[in-house]
């Protein structure tokens, strides 16, 4: 029985985390390729890797509202949303 246990926490732990041992979409997972992102635009090599599209979405539009809801400002008045 214990065995089956220590199996299906495994499972779960590997579909949890990605390669990098980090959550998906969590603050550290964030920070990790946020920093690869800027080594390779400075032109360092990385390696061949590929960037989540998560990752970019986040650099040009900002975090996730519920994530910013302390830090909300308001829009500006000649801001149309679509």
């Amino acid at each position: 029985m214990k065995l089956g246990l220590s199996r299906r926490v495994r499972r779960l732990e590997q579909v949890s985390t990605d390669h990098t041992g980090l959550r998906p979409h969590s603050e550290p997972w964030f920070a990790f390729w946020e920093d690869k992102l800027y080594r390779l635009m400075a032109g360092e090599n990385i390696g061949n890797v590929m960037i989540p599209i998560a990752v970019t979405d986040r650099m040009i539009h900002g975090p996730e509202p519920d994530r910013q809801a302390s830090k909300a400002h308001p829009a500006s008045p000649d801001v149309k949303h679509w």
